[in-house]
């Protein structure tokens, strides 16, 4: 059973760190890829190329063997925005017959009208 993982970073990342937990991203791949056997594990990151500990953390993920789905970051004041979710469904969507399972990461609820779709 082919396995792809798409992971939503900053709806995982920052749910988690609100929640005050670190998410060890090589042991979370590792685990992806032990349980579940994934064949490709796909990263949606929101990049800010002036922040230098945040283009190491991309290194380092790369490294561990994430395929990098990135976008550079817009701002709208204080905020800072990237929009992954829309790369994240288009990709579902055309990848879909290269695998047979998906997991996905996220903690956004507007997903399901994508996991309706896929599951017909």
């Amino acid at each position: 059973m082919r396995t792809y993982a798409f992971i939503d970073a900053s709806n995982i990342i920052y749910g988690a760190r609100t929640e005050g937990w670190l998410i060890d991203q090589k042991k979370l791949f590792n685990y992806l890829k032990t349980k579940f056997k994934t064949s490709k594990t796909l990263f949606y990151f929101g990049k800010d190329d002036n922040n230098k500990k945040q283009l190491g953390f991309l290194k380092k993920l790369e490294s561990f063997g994430f395929t990098l789905k990135v976008k550079q970051i817009k701002r709208f004041g204080n905020r800072q925005k990237a929009n992954c979710d829309v790369d994240l469904t288009l990709n579902m969507v055309l990848l879909k017959e290269k695998y047979d399972r998906a997991i996905v990461l996220t903690g956004d609820g507007d997903f399901l009208p994508l996991f309706e779709h896929l599951k017909k």
